[in-house]
């Protein structure tokens, strides 16, 4: 397993740590059990050593943090991290991915000429462009013609994609972070034409809307993953301020303080608010973060909702506070980019490629007259990359070798390969 990462700057205190091993033990201890009964006897075990760690004086309310915190980042650094991909999740939900996980529907193309549109949320969007590329690429595996048509974030830019979409005359339209209160006309015209509409990157709740199927992108995973990272990075001894875009609920910043409550009760937390203005403009973005800190000057993590925003901005503010560290969840290889640039610690994000597979998956079983799957049962799973495992060391963001990490972690593509009776290793293993 591997081990906290220190706070710059902090110390580890001699007894804190001796008695933090000790607990550790005992989870490794548990590990060593089947996937199953991990919960079960982690509780046995650190009911013999001790529920909780303790480092050093306390920034919040007692510099104590759950085990659990350590249980997770490790999840997701080392196997993935699964569990329900919306909504606050109780801790025992979270584990490592099984292929008995992914329920793809048998199918074959063969013959069928099949269309399916995809809608991007914006060229300049580099996880919505990387799902809508990945997504084309498997169903030219598969044998089904595809088109990307890109919006630009604004409703008149989702309108004209919707509208080529259609156009395109497609037996489906897979749309990633589309709103559907922009595009009402279009989604009642794929409706009366019966072409099923399927919402990547969103669950129902979130997106407002009412498609034919939905495929989460995983959000509240990876601010889990987040709130975990922090926890173990800064040993319980830390005050976060998180903050939330109340313009994009599917980020579902509530998942990550809700855990960090749970697990941390020693952490300080306090909780504010971002617009889409303020994180992409590096004027408003310097301002808001050197607002923020002036109020909360013992903030240790300043946490965006988004790792889609100008990190380079607000970390040269923190700089300038000469306090603070930024974190930032999602936003695929491009966070880790900013990792590797200095701009933030770690990044996590959910798998795009599987996200990718779900959606194409939910289209198939309605273009077959079968039901869609329930939400719940798509996927994907959340990972943690540090600058000890990445495996990207670049600035520029390497999705390919983003992507074929993940899968040498758990083959998700594989249980889609056997369905739909088609290799679809080769699409990541060859990507850029």
């Amino acid at each position: 397993m591997t081990r906290p990462h220190p706070v710059p700057g902090q110390s580890r205190p001699g007894t804190a740590e001796r008695k933090d091993d000790m607990v550790m033990m005992c989870v490794r201890r548990a590990w060593r059990r089947p996937l199953g009964v991990v919960v079960a006897v982690l509780g046995i075990a650190l009911a013999a050593c001790g529920t909780s760690t303790q480092a050093g004086p306390a920034t919040g309310a007692g510099a104590t943090y759950s085990p659990l915190a350590q249980q997770v980042a490790d999840l997701a650094a080392g196997k993935l991290l699964y569990g329900p991909t919306s909504g606050v999740v109780d801790p025992a939900q979270l584990r490592a991915p099984q292929a008995s996980d992914i329920k793809a529907v048998p199918f074959s193309a063969a013959g069928k000429n099949l269309k399916i549109a995809v809608v991007s949320c914006a060229a300049i969007s580099p996880q919505c462009r990387h799902t809508s590329d990945i997504t084309a690429a498997y169903l030219a595996e598969l044998g089904i013609a595809s088109q990307i048509f890109s919006s630009d974030y604004t409703p008149a830019g989702n309108q004209q994609a919707m509208n080529s979409a259609l156009a395109y005359q497609p037996d489906a339209i897979i749309e990633y972070a589309v709103a559907p209160s922009t595009i009402g006309a279009q989604i009642a015209e794929a409706q009366s034409r019966r072409i099923p509409v399927i919402g990547g990157i969103a669950t129902k709740a979130t997106d407002g809307g009412n498609l034919d199927a939905y495929v989460p992108q995983g959000s509240n995973l990876y601010q889990i993953a987040a709130a975990a990272q922090m926890t173990v990075a800064g040993r319980g001894a830390v005050n976060v301020h998180w903050l939330n875009a109340p313009e994009f609920p599917q980020l579902e910043v509530g998942a990550g303080t809700a855990f960090l409550k749970t697990v941390c009760p020693g952490c300080g937390l306090s909780e504010g608010t971002e617009t889409a203005a303020q994180v992409t403009n590096p004027v408003q973005m310097g301002q808001l973060v050197t607002s923020i800190m002036r109020a909360n000057p013992d903030t240790t993590y300043l946490t965006l909702a988004s790792a889609c925003a100008d990190l380079q901005s607000a970390a040269a503010a923190l700089r300038q506070q000469q306090r603070g560290t930024l974190v930032a969840g999602g936003c695929g290889s491009s966070a880790i980019a900013a990792m590797n640039a200095g701009n933030l610690p770690f990044a996590t994000g959910s798998v795009e490629p599987w996200t990718a597979l779900a959606s194409i998956d939910q289209a198939l079983r309605l273009i077959s007259g079968q039901p869609a799957l329930p939400e719940s049962e798509t996927g994907p799973a959340a990972y943690l990359v540090t600058p000890q495992n990445t495996p990207d060391r670049g600035t520029t963001g390497d999705y390919g070798a983003l992507d074929r990490w993940t899968v040498s972690l758990f083959d998700y593509v594989a249980p889609y390969s056997a369905a739909w009776g088609a290799d679809l290793s080769g699409v990541v293993a060859s990507e850029k």
